[in-house]
């Protein structure tokens, strides 16, 4: 309410300034004298799109009028909502830069936050072919580190101080992990996390957006 008495009081001043009656000042939004009369008042809250014609109507920018005007206090459900809003940085490196310290940045793609939860992801750019037609070069994984994978899961290793991209099969006891090149056991590598997104489009990592 003390947002609104004091761009109203402003309105006022600056109708009166310019020798404006209220009927006046209405034809400039297509209201009533009384219409403009609550505004003033601080009774009826003016939407942003009227408050900048009315602006225009009495000679000044939209600024002039909210400028050093006290927000009001936000409210614990808009900053919930806020901080879901708020995009997450999500940083692409090289197959070669995992082990790297510190690690080499190709670029970023932006999340939101409902989209990451609490967990940690990377994006990895591919080179060469992995599994084709589902990976294949210059594509870009993007993977939840630490996560446990099941038998179908496309996983991303570590083996001699390289990323792989391979599919984790689960045959009874016998785990694989597979990819154009062959098959192999997870005894060599570590398994470092589960691909939950394939971006197969070609993007500029310039405009770190995928």
């Amino acid at each position: 309410m003390e947002r609104r008495i004091l761009i109203g009081n402003r309105i006022r001043a600056a109708r009166k300034q310019l020798g404006m009656s209220q009927t006046d000042l209405g034809k400039v939004l297509g209201r009533s004298h009384v219409a403009i009369s609550k505004i003033e008042r601080g009774i009826t809250k003016l939407d942003i799109t009227d408050l900048e014609r009315l602006a225009r109507g009495l000679g000044h920018t939209l600024d002039y009028f909210i400028s050093d005007v006290p927000l009001p206090p936000i409210t614990p459900q808009q900053l919930k909502r806020l901080c879901r809003e708020i995009p997450i940085a999500i940083p692409i490196i090289s197959q070669e830069a995992w082990l790297q310290q510190p690690q080499e940045v190709l670029g970023y793609a932006y999340w939101h936050q409902n989209e990451v939860g609490k967990r940690e992801i990377m994006g990895l750019r591919v080179k060469g072919v992995s599994i084709p037609p589902l990976i294949e070069d210059g594509d870009t994984v993007f993977f939840a580190v630490g996560i446990a994978p099941k038998s179908g899961d496309l996983v991303v290793v570590t083996l001699d101080n390289q990323m792989l991209v391979k599919q984790f099969l689960k045959r009874g006891k016998t785990i694989t992990l597979e990819d154009q090149a062959g098959v192999m056991k997870p005894d060599n590598c570590t398994i470092e996390g589960v691909v939950i997104q394939v971006c197969k489009e070609l993007f500029s990592l310039a405009s770190d957006d995928c």
